[in-house]
């Protein structure tokens, strides 16, 4: 949702003097979603998930001769460009995660950190967080919010309280993963 809402904002703005394309994995259903005025849609590659990321998502970089942008946590390991961290909770919470999930993470972001011109991050609170556990440059580093703008494209539909049996002020409702 984050990236597909950054996407949609940065076509508006974008300027028409530079080419500007979204890849995704062939099997993406992104590519099959979403239309831009301003951004090239372009499927890529051979693989899927983090081998798509670390293998294919490179070569296209290196053949366009371009900048990634990377909105997803993870990126290329020793081609990173401009990433978003969107959180570090597999090193303030390692608990709730493998220890080989811990591992891939940590070796990501110390790369994305190490190679990438600058960062952005979703809140104050991530960026405190990176840099209480990652000693770089603070000025390195952005925050740009996840943005809440698409949910007012939603009109609002109150059956759903009785369809799933909810009484109202009667339920807790977290979004978050």
């Amino acid at each position: 949702r984050f990236s597909i809402e950054i996407v949609k904002e940065l076509d508006k703005i974008i300027d028409k003097d530079n080419e500007y394309i979204l890849v995704c994995p062939k099997k993406s259903k992104v590519v099959n979603n979403v239309d831009f005025e301003n951004i090239k849609l372009e499927s890529y590659g051979n693989f899927n998930g983090h081998i798509w990321e670390q293998i294919d998502l490179p070569k296209f970089v290196k053949t366009k001769k371009a900048t990634l942008l990377n909105l997803y946590g993870a990126a290329p390991i020793f081609k990173p460009g401009i990433a978003v961290i969107h959180d570090i909770s597999f090193i303030v919470n390692p608990k709730f995660f493998s220890w080989g999930f811990r591992q891939f993470n940590k070796l990501m972001i110390r790369s994305i950190i190490k190679r990438s011109p600058f960062l952005f991050t979703v809140s104050e609170f991530t960026k405190s967080e990176i840099l209480r556990f990652f000693h770089f440059d603070g000025n390195k580093i952005f925050v740009i919010g996840n943005g809440y703008e698409h949910i007012e494209r939603i009109e609002s539909d109150f059956s759903i309280l009785e369809r799933l049996k909810l009484k109202p002020k009667n339920f807790y409702l977290t979004v978050a993963t």
